[in-house]
C-alpha cells in the first residue's frame, strides 16, 4: 500500500508539472527550448561566444608594408616595421623588397618607375633596419615612408606602404 502511495504521489507531481508548464509540447523544433510564461523574461544564453574578435586590423591586400616605429639610433633613423605578403630575399632574383624614404619624395618616386625617381634606402631586411638617413638628412621632411618595390627597384604599388612622423 505504501509503494501504491509513493507512485500515486509521483504521478500527481508530474501531472501539476505537466499543466504548470504547458502540457506537452508535440513542436519538434521547440525541444529543450525554454518557454516563457506571461509576464516573465526567458532566460538568456549565457554560452561563451563560438569566436574572439580580433582587435588588430587585417593586414591589407596585396604585398604591403606597415612601419610600426621610426626611432633616432646613433645619427640615423631605426624603421621597426611589419611585412604583409611577401618574403625579401636578395638571392631570389624575383623577390620584393622594401623601400624606405623621407615624405620629400612622393611614394609613386620612390623607385626607378617613378617619373622622376626620387630618393630611397632600400632593404631586403624584415622587422627592422637601420637607415642612411638621420636628423641631419631631414630637411623638409617631416616623415618617413615605405613601398614595396620588384626586383628592378620599381614600386609595386605606390599605396603599397605608409608613412609615419619623424622623431627629432
Amino acid at each position: 500500500m505504501l509503494v501504491a502511495s509513493a507512485v500515486l504521489a509521483a504521478v500527481c507531481i508530474a501531472a501539476i508539472m505537466l499543466t504548470l508548464n504547458g502540457g506537452g509540447d508535440d513542436d519538434p523544433d521547440n525541444v529543450g527550448e525554454a518557454e516563457a510564461s506571461p509576464g516573465t523574461t526567458p532566460p538568456l544564453d549565457t554560452a561563451a561566444p563560438d569566436t574572439t574578435p580580433s582587435t588588430s586590423p587585417p593586414p591589407p591586400p596585396g604585398p604591403s608594408i606597415a612601419i610600426d616605429a621610426v626611432r633616432v639610433e646613433g645619427d640615423s633613423y631605426r624603421v621597426d616595421y611589419t611585412i604583409y605578403g611577401y618574403v625579401p630575399d636578395q638571392a631570389d632574383p624575383e623577390a620584393l623588397h622594401t623601400h624606405f624614404f623621407l615624405d620629400t619624395t612622393t611614394s609613386a618616386n620612390a623607385g626607378t618607375n617613378g617619373s622622376p625617381p626620387g630618393d630611397w634606402y632600400l632593404t631586403y631586411e624584415s622587422g627592422s633596419v637601420l637607415t642612411d638617413y638621420g636628423p641631419d638628412d631631414r630637411g623638409a621632411a617631416t616623415q618617413m615612408c615605405s613601398v614595396v618595390a620588384d626586383s628592378g627597384h620599381g614600386v609595386v604599388d605606390p599605396a603599397s606602404g605608409n608613412c609615419v612622423p619623424l622623431p627629432y
